[in-house]
């Protein structure tokens, strides 16, 4: 393993995650083909998720949910 071959990533960034957040990464990336590094898989859902917000700004194809009053 290692960094990834012609990407060049000269910022470092340290982030605090829950065990829960993790879980839920690294079930994510172990369903990848390239079982990519947990920094990588970050990434690539980050990467994955802009360009969904870039294509619906206004976020209006996102479903809301609706609380049931009492």
């Amino acid at each position: 393993m290692g960094r990834p071959p012609g990407r060049i990533q000269d910022r470092p960034f340290q982030m605090r995650l829950s065990h829960e957040f993790l879980e839920r990464v690294d079930e994510w990336r172990q369903k990848q083909p390239d079982l990519p590094s947990r920094a990588e898989s970050i990434r690539r859902l980050t990467a994955a998720m802009l360009q969904i917000l870039d294509k619906d700004p206004d976020q209006k194809g996102a479903k809301s949910r609706k609380r049931k009053s009492g």
